[in-house]
């Protein structure tokens, strides 16, 4: 048995065990998740392995990528942006837009702007009459930069600005969250990479504006923190199989409880509760040609104590090489909820 086979075989072996780890079960329900990144943001090529963090390019095509900064520096030795949009229902739309910029040859800058909107919703009194539709929106500028440490090393700091607008009545919220991520390609075949997301990010609401001075009230919601450890192993020249397990965790206000003291006066309660959960995520990657590349992906998104989903989704790349400016065209469909169905995310790839 020659070296190559015996990492083809080492590989699949650490596959198949890690398919045998993988978590099914929750500590705690993760949900109402604040921040765009803990949704929608990241590119069509993540989403459609079932949103791994990826480590190796796709055998030589650099898409932008999202999840990791310290893949900011990786993207290759040109000017590139990204156009991209999802098809989701119920009156939702999410568009992006990324610049990578490759400052020198051990540092790379990405600027992504992005926004999440949901339109024509239906206002109700508390006694359930209509009064008007409004519009929610969520808005993000992000820069990452991406450092060179070593030849196999690179890692990578993210800040990124929030802006949340849930109902015309209620002040809007900011934020400023920090990604951190680092990399190492030990080989051409196998690389490695653990990324930390939306740390300090937190909104806080306050509903003075809507039930007036006298009840006014607050409310701090953390966003989802995720802590992600992915690899990525190349089988064969052809093939690409992706795999990630993230942790993550949701800090918020508990609502406040009011209750009468001994002597009679009324006091109000407030907690903050912490919600844990694991995830996994599977993905492969096939070069069915030079110019197009076929992507399938697992992952799992835990909603209770006890029980896990798993969702599935897809995509396709083309390389464009005979069209001006334009180098890529990626299309991914994934499964938002089984009661919502599939949702499409589009996306361009330019040369600057």
């Amino acid at each position: 048995m020659n070296h190559t086979t015996q990492r083809l075989w080492l590989g699949i072996f650490g596959w198949c065990f890690l398919l045998m780890m993988s978590p099914t079960y929750t500590h705690a329900q993760v949900g109402g998740a604040s921040g765009i990144q803990s949704r929608l943001f990241m590119s069509s090529y993540e989403r459609s392995l079932g949103g791994v963090a990826v480590s190796l390019p796709s055998f030589g095509t650099r898409l932008p990528l999202s999840v990791n900064p310290a893949a900011a520096r990786s993207q290759g030795e040109q000017w590139e942006a990204l156009m991209q949009t999802s098809v989701l229902t119920f009156d939702r739309a999410h568009h992006r837009v990324s610049v990578h910029a490759p400052l020198d040859e051990r540092l790379g800058l990405r600027v992504h702007l992005a926004q999440y909107r949901i339109g024509d919703i239906d206002g109700r009194s508390v006694s359930g009459y209509p009064t008007r539709t409004f519009t929610t929106s969520e808005s993000m500028i992000g820069v990452q930069l991406g450092l060179a440490i070593t030849e196999q090393i690179e890692a990578g700091l993210g800040i990124s600005w929030h802006h949340s607008s849930l109902h015309p009545d209620l002040e809007p919220a900011t934020t400023i969250g920090v990604d951190l991520g680092i990399q190492s390609t030990l080989s051409e075949r196998y690389a490695w990479m653990i990324v930390a997301k939306d740390l300090l990010a937190t909104y806080r609401w306050t509903t003075g504006t809507i039930a007036g001075s006298s009840q006014e009230g607050s409310i701090r919601q953390g966003f989802t923190r995720r802590f992600a450890f992915g690899h990525t192993f190349s089988a064969m020249d052809r093939l690409q199989m992706h795999h990630s397990i993230t942790l993550s965790t949701q800090q918020q206000d508990s609502p406040d409880q009011a209750r009468y003291s001994e002597s009679g006066l009324l006091l109000r309660d407030s907690g903050e509760q912490i919600t844990r959960a694991l995830s996994t995520s599977f993905g492969l990657n096939w070069a069915a040609h030079s110019l197009f590349s076929v992507q399938i992906g697992l992952h799992s998104t835990p909603f209770s104590d006890v029980e896990t989903t798993w969702k599935g989704s897809g995509g396709f790349m083309l390389d464009l090489v005979d069209v001006p400016v334009v180098e890529t065209f990626h299309y991914a469909i994934w499964s938002e909820h089984s009661d919502i169905g599939f949702a499409h995310t589009f996306s361009l790839t330019f040369s600057l």
